[in-house]
């Protein structure tokens, strides 16, 4: 088997074209949204031959003040895509992707694999172990009013239909004014003691504003006051209620009629589903993913895979975090060197 590899920086090469259709991928695998997210911090690891294709994209990021680095996203489903006609291509594919890794000092690997491509079942039987760790809600997006609504539980009907009398949506696109969604997520952030990794800075925002995947959508009332507000992506695979704020005390039904409205806006696009995302915690009995589950019962999953490229060095970290902290040898956490 005569593979070719390529190794870019901020960009994918010309040649992956010829292989994938990347409005048949995930939005989080398009050049535009990875510039949006990381800047030019992200790097494309691609392995083809003439029938084949193996594309993966990642961030690294440096262990402390180590040379060493791991990659772990924590926004969107950007694992690897696999087209290939035998399991022999997949796990050489995995052992040249892992080699190099070695070489450039990335010790190991969290992969967020894709709940609509469900691309982690190739690589069941690689060096992946891959496992569902977060029941995800995914809507069904129609462009008709009334079989949107039907999509939805009778409680959300009933307050989306309370919702209209009052309330409306504007759909702001590129470029739009941030500041207002910027200081209501920040906002929203402080109330909910949120991890730092999600206090993401203003520029980021700025950047959301003038790409072309990325939606504003607002809630607002008479007054125009803002009550509901949300980032969308739009992609044909699937569009993404990306990240959202509300305003406090929430209002009944501001945010079912965001939602909705989101839906029959990315039907109206040709995109079928908007993924609502998870719970804030893994547990079935979240409140949040209870919420989302009124917008579709049916069950999905965040599959996320394993990868260690040096075993000699990750057993090192994390016997080392183990020797200061004993209670996280029994811990399910994969870096657990992250905990110090």
């Amino acid at each position: 088997m005569s593979l070719k590899i390529i190794h870019t920086y901020a960009d994918y090469p010309e040649i992956v074209n010829e292989y994938v259709d990347f409005n048949n991928l995930d939005a989080f695998q398009s050049r535009e949204v990875l510039n949006v997210i990381y800047g030019d911090n992200w790097e494309s690891f691609i392995i083809l031959d003439d029938k084949n294709v193996f594309i993966h994209t990642f961030s690294r990021n440096r262990i402390n003040n180590s040379e060493y680095f791991d990659i772990e996203p924590f926004l969107g489903y950007s694992g690897p895509i696999v087209i290939a006609e035998n399991e022999e291509f997949i796990n050489t594919a995995i052992e040249s992707y892992s080699a190099f890794c070695k070489k450039e000092m990335i010790i190991a690997e969290v992969l967020r694999f894709n709940p609509i491509l469900k691309n982690h079942i190739c690589f069941e039987k690689s060096s992946i172990k891959i496992s569902p760790v977060k029941e995800i809600v995914v809507a069904n997006c129609k462009s008709n009013r009334d079989l949107q609504l039907n999509e939805f539980s009778k409680s959300r009907k009933r307050d989306i239909k309370t919702a209209f009398r009052s309330l409306k949506v504007e759909i702001c696109h590129s470029p739009f004014n941030y500041k207002e969604f910027y200081k209501l997520y920040i906002d929203n952030l402080n109330r909910n003691n949120a991890k730092k990794e999600w206090y993401f800075p203003e520029s980021f925002f700025l950047n959301i504003s003038k790409n072309k995947f990325f939606y504003l959508f607002k809630v607002v009332d008479q007054n125009n006051r803002i009550h509901s507000a949300s980032i969308f992506i739009l992609h044909s695979l699937c569009s993404y209620y990306f990240l959202a704020a509300n305003n406090y005390p929430g209002l009944s039904g501001a945010n079912d009629l965001l939602i909705f409205e989101m839906c029959k806006f990315a039907a109206g696009k040709g995109s079928d589903k908007l993924v609502l995302g998870g719970g804030n915690t893994s547990r079935s009995d979240d409140p949040l993913l209870l919420y989302k589950k009124k917008f579709n019962s049916e069950n999905n999953f965040l599959y996320l895979g394993k990868l260690v490229h040096n075993n000699k060095v990750f057993e090192s970290f994390c016997n080392n975090i183990i020797t200061q902290r004993p209670e996280l040898a029994t811990s399910n956490y994969f870096l657990k060197y992250r905990l110090l």
